[in-house]
């Protein structure tokens, strides 16, 4: 039991490591606070060396990602064609 512990606490750490990243490029509140509950609940299970940290954790950030705190996809949009670079423009007629 101790090394699926330490597996999954090493997961959470990895996960909370990952978001604090992310939290620095995209400044959002909901990637801080997702990150706040992985790493707390692995540092709290590590201490105790309990699994129930790592549920509760779980079920915490799953809580979060349903109140709408994880962030949004970010869409990239197609390049625009030489056509479409200048929308003000019109084209020339070709008598």
């Amino acid at each position: 039991m101790r090394i699926l512990i330490y597996a999954f606490a090493t997961v959470f750490i990895f996960m909370a490591v990952v978001m604090m990243f992310t939290y620095q490029r995209t400044p959002e509140r909901g990637v801080l606070l997702l990150g706040i509950t992985y790493g707390a609940s692995a540092v709290v299970a590590l201490m105790l060396m309990q699994a129930w940290p790592l549920f509760v954790g779980l079920l915490l950030a799953f809580g979060l990602r349903m109140l709408g705190f994880d962030p949004k996809p970010r869409i990239q949009e197609p390049p625009q064609s030489a056509d479409d670079a200048k929308p003000g423009a019109e084209k020339e007629d070709q008598s």
